[in-house]
């Protein structure tokens, strides 16, 4: 059984700092513990459908032909259309939700400084890489309505914008996929560990 997240008025402080807004929202997903959510991706007019699950460090994702499984400072990306399996080292420290869903937002509160602005009418977070060598690359993060939880990060760099929307985040109640070998054979399997 899962349980949905209401949509309350928008507790968003004028003076709470942004990277405080940040901090509560990973708090808060903390404190749902197992949980999944399903999104939307948009890049350069190309839309995908998906959804990440998070156990803790764990987590799984499935958007298209593609499924990565994260467990145990170990990640499998397996992509059905190419009969691959790549492993590799999890990166904690990968500031993007897609990617690293069990800690993009601690990932962002580290790498990026925080300041609010308006996004399309909204309010949202605005982050910029504090390491001026690092990729020149904006993130914005939309809160719900309650302010609890992102609904919306959108990732603006030279190369295009992605835009997530996160349409459901929810309690789950079962166990996230685990990487099974045995479901893949015949996959070439790639390891860059």
């Amino acid at each position: 059984m899962s349980a949905f997240f209401a949509i309350a008025p928008l507790s968003v402080s004028a003076d709470e700092p942004a990277a405080d807004l940040l901090r509560r929202m990973e708090r808060r997903l903390s404190e749902i513990g197992r949980y999944s959510v399903r999104f939307e991706m948009v890049y350069d007019d190309v839309s995908s459908v998906g959804e990440y699950r998070v156990d803790g460090d764990d987590f799984y994702i499935h958007v298209g032909d593609v499924e990565v499984y994260s467990a145990g400072g170990v990640k499998y990306e397996v992509d059905a259309s190419k009969r691959e399996i790549v492993v590799d080292a999890a990166d904690t420290g990968v500031a993007d939700i897609v990617s690293n869903p069990a800690h993009g937002i601690s990932a962002m509160v580290e790498s990026f400084d925080a300041s609010f602005v308006d996004e399309g009418g909204r309010r949202a977070v605005k982050l910029v890489p504090k390491d001026p060598s690092a990729v020149s690359e904006t993130v914005f993060v939309i809160p719900d309505a309650s302010g609890e939880l992102p609904s919306e990060i959108i990732y603006s760099s030279g190369s295009g914008n992605i835009r997530l929307k996160l349409v459901e985040i929810r309690r789950s109640e079962s166990d996230i996929p685990r990487f099974d070998k045995a479901s893949y054979g015949g996959y070439e399997v790639v390891d860059f560990r």
